[in-house]
């Protein structure tokens, strides 16, 4: 649920790559109607092809009709790699559909379903001679999520960022090439947002010329690091760097912690898989302790300090410069964690706007046909708002990547934290609770994970933690924003609460935020340091103003038909909902609650043919709700006649031993 940076290919490098490819097959083009699609749906479509591939193109792949191309291809070559992984609609027709059993399985099957996964890529990238600079695209086009994705976003950049020219020389081809799979050692058991409190210890030995990493307690463990518990070899640990006695800080040590060959930990690292979560069971988030591990003293990445033989210790000569790129692999974590947003929302909302169209309840008319709940304005704000802030938070985590890629000056990082922080929070936030409401839109059905939203909610809740615990962010925004309001605010805020007589002027909806976020601010100084609510009333304020005007921007220069049919209504419907999730005062909330009931009832008459515009297969998506062809009820049965083992028999055999025996007159009690 982290999307990470991507650069394409110069056309040329990219024309080449796709005559390497296989030609797509029609079901991956974004218009396709599969045979005998439910009536509801097929109406819903009709009419709207241009505006599906449209948006499809302007959303999904930036207007280049080539990564369009290329993605299509790649999801072929995936099919014809591994059939039997990557099934092809053409030729397995089958409702019980191969991956839901993975979905239905235990952590151990997603685990190994992520390890074939990762085989067949590397094996697509091997025999189309695919770039490391399209990696990301074809874990993309595989469409599931698997345990290497932080050697890619975190591990790589890292010794990118930090690592000397020899560093760099000796460790970037092994880890783009997969002979190392690295992961990022940094929480432990006992600290996760106070880094500088971690236990791990990395003391200079000056007699063997190494440093000797060790965690000394059980709370000092590294806990939770993702791909640390199977299918990392390497590590960047991070720890308490020991030289002559003084602590130079926290800093990251590569470390091999499997053997290459047998891949079994090496001596004095013990490693052990954190155990079942309520989601992302695909990733081995791992525990692990070190007894006197020792590691070459150039082993260490600081980039801001050197260590000589000897123990000697200097200032690196760009150390401002290393720090900021330290922190900038962050940002990008974070400007992926918003783009993410967006792609988790366009799973949920598919989902949701297919089922909510063939799906009927209540209001039969006179031939006593019952109504879609889509028509229901409660299930409209389920479905839509989600679909709105899919739109609303791709153009932030646009605005956001571009503001990283921009960082030059000490000045520039402290604007890029505090932006990152504000969006971080406020769009994970939104998302888990938006993410949740198209699960609950599904009514029961959404409880059963064949919906394909259980694992989607539970996957991306994660996010709220990951890389900056949210209430800890908002504390440090507070705190900027109430030493120096100007590092947070750069347009002028109102002095008084403005009036918003126009909905879909995001900007004056942009200036309220602002206005309630300074508010917040003042209140946070004056309820003193423990002023929670307040911090958080200020970050989503603060970060919504910053959605909506990314929002502004791109809805200026969108396709006509795409900002008229939906766009236009979304920007309404997000602005509305910026303002309860802030609780910004508003003047008339009479005219912004008929503002939102416009715009709603406008997106739903768009809803399936702006959600067929994400592109994603039934591969992807794994939901009998969400089924392309609309053939909910009819799937649910069969995969839960495939893939249930209660349904394996029809008396369990559990029941024959142990509540047969106690049924009625039968019982016997045992003699004390």
């Amino acid at each position: 649920m982290i999307r990470i940076p991507f650069t394409p290919p110069s056309p040329v490098e990219l024309d080449a790559i796709l005559a390497r490819l296989p030609a797509p097959t029609p079901d991956t083009d974004p218009t396709y109607q599969p045979p005998n699609t439910h009536a509801a749906l097929a109406s819903a479509r009709k009419g709207h092809e241009h505006l599906i591939r449209d948006l499809n193109l302007y959303a999904v792949h930036r207007n280049d009709t080539r990564l369009l191309e290329l993605k299509r291809r790649l999801e072929r070559a995936l099919v014809l790699e591994d059939a039997a992984l990557f099934p092809d609609p053409h030729t397995h027709p089958s409702l019980a559909h191969p991956q839901a059993g993975y979905y239905l399985g235990a952590k151990s099957e997603h685990y190994a379903r992520a390890c074939r996964v990762i085989r067949v890529v590397r094996s697509v990238q091997a025999r189309y001679q695919l770039p490391p600079s399209l990696t990301v695209l074809l874990w993309e086009a595989a469409g599931e999520l698997v345990p290497v994705f932080l050697h890619l976003g975190m591990f790589i950049p890292t010794v990118q960022n930090l690592g000397t020219k020899a560093q760099r020389e000796t460790w970037l081809p092994r880890a783009l090439d997969m002979e190392i799979i690295g992961c990022y050692a940094q929480t432990e058991m006992a600290h996760g947002s106070n880094v500088q409190g971690i236990q791990t210890t990395a003391t200079y030995d000056e007699k063997r010329d190494v440093f000797v990493l060790h965690t000394p307690s059980l709370e000092a463990a590294k806990a939770w690091p993702g791909a640390l518990g199977h299918t990392a070899n390497y590590a960047l640990v991070l720890a308490q760097t020991l030289v002559n006695g003084k602590n130079l800080g926290v800093f990251p040590f590569m470390l091999q912690i499997r053997d290459l060959k047998t891949h079994e930990p090496m001596p004095g690292v013990s490693l052990m898989d954190l155990g079942p979560k309520i989601g992302f069971n695909v990733m081995d988030n791992g525990i692990m302790t070190l007894d006197q591990v020792a590691v070459p003293r150039d082993h260490l990445f600081s980039g801001s300090v050197q260590v000589a033989r000897g123990g000697a210790v200097s200032a690196s000569a760009d150390a401002s410069l290393a720090q900021a790129l330290v922190y900038k692999t962050m940002l990008n974590m974070r400007a992926g964690i918003v783009v993410g947003a967006c792609q988790a929302l366009w799973r949920g909302t598919t989902i949701g706007a297919r089922y909510s169209t063939v799906r009927t309840q209540f209001g039969a008319d006179a031939q006593g046909k019952e109504f879609p709940i889509l028509e229901y304005q409660t299930q409209q704000r389920k479905v839509l708002e989600p679909l709105a802030a899919s739109f609303a938070f791709m153009f932030a985590g646009r605005m956001m990547e571009d503001l990283v890629a921009n960082v030059a000056s000490p000045a520039d990082l402290k604007r890029a934290h505090l932006v990152s922080s504000c969006l971080k929070v406020a769009v994970t936030h939104e998302t888990s609770a938006m993410l949740e409401d198209l699960r609950r839109s599904a009514g029961g059905h959404g409880y059963a994970k064949s919906s394909g939203l259980v694992d989607l909610v539970n996957t991306y809740v994660q996010m709220i933690t990951v890389e900056g615990e949210n209430s800890v962010l908002a504390f440090q925004v507070a705190r900027a924003a109430s030493a120096n309001p100007a590092s947070l605010f750069t347009h002028a805020v109102p002095t008084s609460q403005p009036t918003i007589t126009d909905w879909s002027d995001l900007e004056s909806v942009a200036q309220l935020l602002d206005y309630t976020a300074l508010r917040a601010t003042k209140r946070h100084v004056t309820s003193g340091p423990g002023s929670t609510i307040a911090a958080e009333h200020l970050v989503m304020a603060a970060g919504y103003a910053m959605v909506l005007r990314a929002f502004a921007t791109h809805l200026r220069s969108a396709p006509a038909l795409i900002r008229a049919k939906v766009l236009a209504p979304s920007a309404v419907i997000m602005a509305v909902r910026a303002v309860l999730a802030s609780h910004a005062p508003v003047a008339d909330d009479d005219a912004m609650y008929a503002a939102q009931a416009k715009a709603l009832a406008q997106l739903r008459e768009v809803a399936v043919p702006a959600t067929d515009a994400f592109g994603l297969t039934e591969r992807e998506l794994v939901s009998a709700l969400g089924r392309k062809d609309g053939d909910v009820y009819n799937t649910i049965i069969a995969w839960a006649k495939e893939w249930e083992g209660m349904n394996q028999c029809k008396v369990h055999p559990a029941w024959l031993s142990h509540i047969l025996p106690v049924t009625g007159s039968k019982i016997k009690l045992a003699k004390l």
